[in-house]
């Protein structure tokens, strides 16, 4: 579903849009996203014409080729690795907040490591308290308690973001928030599952195993969805950038709108595309 959605978007808002001088401008594009190198290079990073969202896929794609060593490193020496892979991505960070080329070391693999390595962190605690086999009543007070620091955590650092105004700026604060917005995402998630059963009974029914069973897709879909709406017009607006100037009922109407939308076809291909390749593929192994 990952092609199909670069084909969609090649084939109905690139190519009619003439976003390629040549036809090596295209493949070049397309041999970066198929590689996921894509967040190596400008021309597929930050000026493709596919979907400048999928970042994150090339990023996550390197970290698994990487995931076998990290973990039987993290297994063996869990702090050391921690203290090593974190400091490569402190001093990545750092120097990306003082590099003229900021907007492109921003989305690189080393400045995410700490993340991943949180990530670690995390799993390792929730397996532990797993395997104590007993559920304490206590200790799901104290798991919703971090729960809600998470929740205030992450809280703290959007209000943050949102004060700020330059690009430059916003590119900084992105990098470094980093290490706690994955820190306190952490905390809400072990928070979730070893909380009060009231907030796994929240997060965990039929409307959120939707929501989990078509996030991939709505990832893909969400963005171009987005820009397609505004680059066409609908919803119709007073202001030619009601976006930038506060037309509040058009902001409103065209989230919703682009919401809907971004839900209806996610799960159109989750479910008559996705679900029957991933079946079909099964059966074959």
């Amino acid at each position: 579903t990952y092609v199909l959605h670069l084909l969609v978007i090649f084939l109905v808002v690139a190519l009619p849009e003439k976003r390629y001088a040549t036809w090596w401008e295209a493949l070049r594009d397309w041999l970066a996203h198929l590689s996921f190198t894509h967040p190596w290079f400008a021309f597929s990073s930050l000026y493709t014409p596919l979907n400048g969202a999928l970042w994150t896929l090339g990023v996550e794609v390197q970290f698994y080729l990487l995931f076998p060593l990290v973990a039987r490193a993290f297994r063996r020496m869990p702090l050391m690795t921690y203290l090593g892979l974190g400091a490569v991505a402190f001093l990545f960070r750092h120097y990306a907040m003082h590099s003229a080329h900021t907007s492109m070391l921003l989305n690189q693999l080393p400045a995410f490591l700490d993340v991943y390595l949180n990530g670690f962190v995390a799993a390792m605690v929730y397996a532990r308290l797993e395997r104590r086999g007993h559920d304490d009543g206590l200790q799901r007070v104290f798991m919703t308690a971090v729960l809600l620091a998470g929740v205030m955590g992450l809280a703290a650092l959007v209000g943050r973001q949102v004060g700020m105004r330059s690009m430059q700026e916003l590119l900084n604060g992105q990098l470094s928030m980093r290490y706690m917005q994955s820190l306190f995402t952490a905390l809400v998630m072990l928070g979730a599952c070893l909380g009060l059963g009231g907030v796994r009974i929240f997060l965990g029914n039929r409307l959120t195993f939707w929501l989990a069973a078509i996030s991939y897709q709505v990832f893909l879909w969400h963005q171009m969805i987005a820009l397609q709406m505004k680059k066409r017009g609908f919803p119709p607006s007073v202001n030619p950038d009601p976006h930038m100037v506060g037309e509040r009922a058009w902001q409103i109407g065209y989230t919703l709108a682009a919401l809907a939308l971004t839900l209806l076809i996610a799960t159109a291909v989750t479910y008559l595309i996705e679900r029957p390749i991933s079946a079909r593929a099964r059966k074959l192994t």
